[in-house]
């Protein structure tokens, strides 16, 4: 369950409606996904839920503050909170089956939007883990739902990438750039396209580390190698489900029709 919404608005300014969508996707969402597969799970299938956490859900601690600066970030901190306490007892309660796990992963890294570039969250990991390197922050809110609409409807939008690709070569050292990380889940599935934006650059891709702390997270759960497996795509709130996104999920080997989900 990797969805998330957010506006960094200041609480005294944050609309009411905005709240509400938020929480309906950062938490009610990963409750009606897990709703809608415990019933094959807790039947004796077993599996795996992983949700996505965030650092966000650490609040700033006890007071006084000397930092006073209003960075609108407490809406996604209290979802990040929320989905954390309920996964924490969704795990509790379906302990006695022995077959299920069900975890949260926080990711310890990047994610390239414009929230997160801003937080001091990040400026601390690129102290601790890239400080004899020059990191270039840049914040993109329209690739990911691009990237939504490519594998929704077919549609492409090259001038995403050359925009992107202009705001690096703004910097003093584009230059001598040589690695992009693609720090969100969403960036890996247009690499083809990064690629001819970013001539001559690596690009890291993030899934990986993300993938392996997964996987050590749930452990037994997970099928041994040869063990037949089975991968389920669920939809939330739609009605119908595209005939392109049905081949592009033929495409990674998955045959099975996506499960929809009403959002209300």
């Amino acid at each position: 369950n990797n969805a998330a919404l957010n506006y960094y608005i200041p609480i005294a300014d944050y609309p009411a409606n905005r709240w509400m969508r938020a929480f309906a996707v950062n938490v009610h969402g990963p409750f009606m996904l897990a709703k809608a597969v415990l019933a094959d799970m807790t039947a004796g299938r077993g599996g795996a839920i992983v949700n996505i956490g965030s650092g966000a859900a650490i609040g700033p601690g006890r007071g006084p503050y000397e930092d006073h600066t209003v960075r609108g970030g407490t809406m996604y901190g209290a979802t990040k909170a929320a989905l954390e306490r309920f996964t924490q007892g969704l795990a509790q309660e379906l302990a006695s089956h022995g077959n299920i796990a069900v975890t949260c992963v926080s990711p310890s890294r990047v994610v390239a939007t414009p929230g997160t570039v801003r937080r001091q969250y990040t400026a601390q990991l690129i102290n601790d883990f890239a400080s004899d390197c020059c990191v270039i922050s840049v914040g993109s809110s329209a690739l990911a739902p691009a990237i939504e609409r490519q594998f929704w409807e077919g549609t492409d939008h090259p001038e995403l990438y050359q925009t992107l690709a202009a705001e690096f070569a703004g910097h003093p050292r584009a230059p001598d750039m040589d690695t992009l990380v693609l720090a969100c889940t969403h960036f890996p599935l247009v690499a083809a396209q990064l690629r001819e934006s970013f001539p001559g650059v690596s690009l890291v891709d993030s899934g990986e580390a993300i993938a392996r702390r997964v996987e050590s997270l749930l452990g037994s759960a997970l099928p041994t190698v040869g063990q037949p497996g089975e991968q389920r795509v669920i939809v939330l709130g739609e009605r119908r489900v595209s005939a392109h996104f049905l081949e592009k999920l033929s495409a990674q080997g998955i045959s099975q029709r996506p499960t929809l989900v009403a959002a209300d």
